[in-house]
């Protein structure tokens, strides 16, 4: 929106002489000096405060052109519209800004405000013919004309088309029009500006075409104007953005410098057959820049910008932006029937502002099931953002992962994304979640066609899906403030996850290389054949060191395993009571080789002490890659404290490790079986080693 420099010169000098007088009456002098402030007086302040910036404003018109004007009021460059009006009306006496229509609007020219209270048929036209002679009118939809009083968005009177929904869809019904010639070219950012407001509170579909000399350049938003419900709402529709878009305008676009004619237009499309309402508008009118507050279309994001999709503060009708795609007997085949969502707002404990989104989700049968979306179909060019984001606030009720699944349209299709499953930080607090549009086109896995062009998104699905939930489970998604900004909110949780650092070894609990080393001092074995203590009996384990074919160096471990009785049995464990504070890693891993000599897959337990307590990993029985070969792993230890399925307690305090036991268990084996695991090279890194096997998976 145009900022006029004038209003924003003077805010300028008012802040900075108003923090002046602040200053000064903090201070403890009886008397204050209210005369020798810049605004006052500049050169008494300006005596005082030298090194003040007010006071060495450069005043040519290229940097300063308020202060260059007021000194040299007869410059050619000064006989502006902005800077002397006057002077600019007397050499352009035809121009629109010099020949503004008054009534009530605060533009340049004014379509309508209805405050005349026209004839209606003098201004408007129904299409509809009911028996369709020409085959060019409607005859789905019925229109009828009038004028309100009392609750208009400006003055007194209103417009009001009451349409009467005969066959749904899209359906053109009539049109406000007015003759006029503008030439508009002057306006720095000429718009179309109008109030609107439906009886039935639902979305509408309004039409419009402005023609020139050459043709018209009609403009419509793809479908209804998802912000129209049941109060006054302005919308602003930016002619210059119109012509630099090529969906909606027709022909080469509208020239602002010869408009001869408005169509105002509405359509029944998002209304359902049988239905009567009303759409209320008034105050239609040019202006030059958006009007605060009102809803830019199409919206065409400068870099830097942002743009929210939700924050929920208005508190919308949800059932103008949600969709459930639940249907019990699932009749058409495309939509869920295995979970129930429920949607509304939550206030109090928002992650941003007052209110949230909730979705109450019951799961009827587990497993991959989509729910219900939000949706918005706001038109919008992004291309200027040099990392277009859609940002997030998300939490769960029950403290579980949850699946999103999110759409962005474009003019050849969309381009979905979820992170190949579900959002495994998503817990009973508020998280901050960033999805790099960009990095999504590179992927291949969770993007459809070819990807998103953001210079044309034309819609946004946010879905929910009830993956990684129970049959029986009753439980609320919460969300915060869908928004599009240009690159990630600090602190948010990126996807797609950004690759791993570098791999760098941090410290090595053993390598092996000592192969005469005291096995006792880090060794240890839970077998005791009588079982006193609630040891281990079911397993005996053996301990030694190997040589000559390390997976790393010459030295590696050795545990003979005999197998008493075959099931879940630890056996034995490697410990060391080193204390490290790996707080400082972006990607904690613990890295081991190993191989079994009877090469069947081998479970091994391992557990990190802290202060508090104790943090433990298996990845849910035996690692399946282990065999005869040696074989690298990794765990990222930052994402098992993410996960619930392995870890004990709270997690790890990566500030306070002290202890690790790397344990070792017969599960997989068979009774009778004696069989070797070979491990070497255990030890703490930031990153995963190349060729490594990662876990969690």
């Amino acid at each position: 929106m145009k900022q006029n420099k004038s209003l924003l010169y003077l805010s300028f000098l008012l802040g900075v002489a108003g923090l002046f007088l602040v200053t000064a009456c903090n201070k403890d002098d009886d008397t204050i000096d209210i005369s020798c402030t810049y605004v006052q007086d500049p050169t008494c302040f300006c005596q005082e405060n030298p090194n003040n910036p007010l006071c060495n404003l450069s005043c040519t018109f290229e940097t300063n052109p308020m202060c260059f004007c007021e000194a040299n009021p007869e410059d050619e460059q000064c006989c502006t519209f902005e800077f002397n009006s006057e002077c600019y009306c007397e050499a352009n006496p035809t121009d629109i800004l010099c020949t503004m229509s008054g009534g009530m609007s605060s533009g340049v020219y004014t379509f309508f405000d209805f405050e005349d209270q026209p004839a209606i048929d003098s201004i408007f036209n129904t299409g509809y013919t009911p028996d369709n002679p020409e085959g060019g009118f409607q005859d789905n939809a019925r229109a009828i004309a009038s004028l309100g009083s009392g609750d208009a968005a400006q003055g007194e009177f209103y417009f009001i088309n009451e349409i009467e929904v005969i066959n749904a869809g899209w359906t053109w019904t009539s049109n406000l029009f007015k003759t006029v010639e503008l030439d508009l070219s002057s306006l720095s950012e000429p718009t179309l500006n109008f109030w609107v407001r439906t009886s039935n509170s639902k979305p509408a579909l309004m039409e419009i075409a402005m023609v020139d000399d050459s043709g018209e350049s009609g403009y419509h938003p793809g479908g209804p104007y998802m912000e129209v419900n049941g109060n006054w709402k302005q919308f602003s529709l930016n002619l210059n953005n119109i012509n630099a878009t090529e969906d909606w305008k027709w022909g080469d676009g509208i020239n602002v410098g010869s408009i001869n004619f408005l169509k105002f237009g509405f359509n029944a499309e998002g209304q359902e057959m049988g239905d009567i309402y009303e759409v209320h508008i008034d105050d239609v009118y040019i202006d030059d820049g958006v009007p605060f507050g009102a809803v830019e279309y199409p919206m065409v994001m400068d870099a830097g910008e942002f743009h929210t999709y939700f924050d929920f503060e208005n508190q919308p009708e949800i059932d103008s932006i949600f969709n459930t795609g639940y249907t019990p007997d699932n009749p058409e085949g495309g939509f869920q029937n295995n979970a129930r969502a429920t949607a509304s707002l939550g206030n109090g404990d928002a992650a941003q502002g007052d209110y949230y989104f909730i979705n109450e989700i019951e799961v009827f049968t587990a497993g991959w099931t989509w729910t219900s979306d939000l949706f918005d179909n706001m038109m919008i060019d992004a291309s200027a953002l040099s990392s277009p984001c859609l940002n997030f606030w998300a939490r769960t009720s029950n403290a579980k992962p949850a699946l999103f699944e999110i759409a962005l349209t474009d003019d050849s299709g969309e381009s979905g994304w979820h992170p190949g499953g579900v959002y495994s930080e998503v817990n009973g607090d508020w998280q901050l979640f960033s999805i790099n549009i960009e990095e999504i086109n590179n992927l291949n896995d969770w993007k459809w066609g070819d990807g998103i062009d953001p210079s044309m998104l034309r819609g946004m699905k946010f879905g929910f899906n009830a993956e990684s939930q129970e049959m029986g489970d009753i439980f609320e998604v919460h969300i915060d403030q869908i928004y599009l900004s240009d690159g990630a909110p600090s602190g948010a949780i990126a996807y797609p996850a950004a690759p791993a650092p570098d791999y760098e070894r941090f410290y090595t609990y053993f390598d092996f290389e000592n192969t005469g080393a005291d096995l006792t001092s880090f060794y240890e074995t839970g077998y005791i054949p009588d079982n006193p203590n609630g040891f281990q009996e079911n397993v005996r384990a053996i301990a030694s060191f190997g040589t000559g074919d390390a997976a790393e160096g010459d030295g590696y471990f050795i545990n003979e395993l005999e197998v008493l009785t075959a099931g879940w049995t630890w056996s034995s464990n490697l410990f060391s009571d080193v204390a490290l504070d790996v707080s400082g890693l972006d990607n904690p891993t613990i890295n081991f080789w190993a191989r079994t000599s009877n090469a069947k897959p081998a479970l091994l337990e391992f557990a990190l002490v802290d202060d508090t307590g104790e943090c433990g990993w298996h990845p849910g029985g035996v690692y399946t890659e282990i065999n005869g070969d040696w074989q690298q792993f990794s765990i990222q230890l930052g994402v098992v404290n993410a996960t619930e399925d392995w870890k004990w307690g709270d997690g790890w305090n990566f500030e306070a490790l002290s202890f690790l036991k790397f344990g070792f268990n017969a599960e997989s084996q068979e009774m009778g079986d004696i069989f070797e695991i070979h491990v070497d090279d255990i030890h703490l890194a930031n990153g995963s080693p190349e060729g490594a096997v990662v876990y969690p998976q």
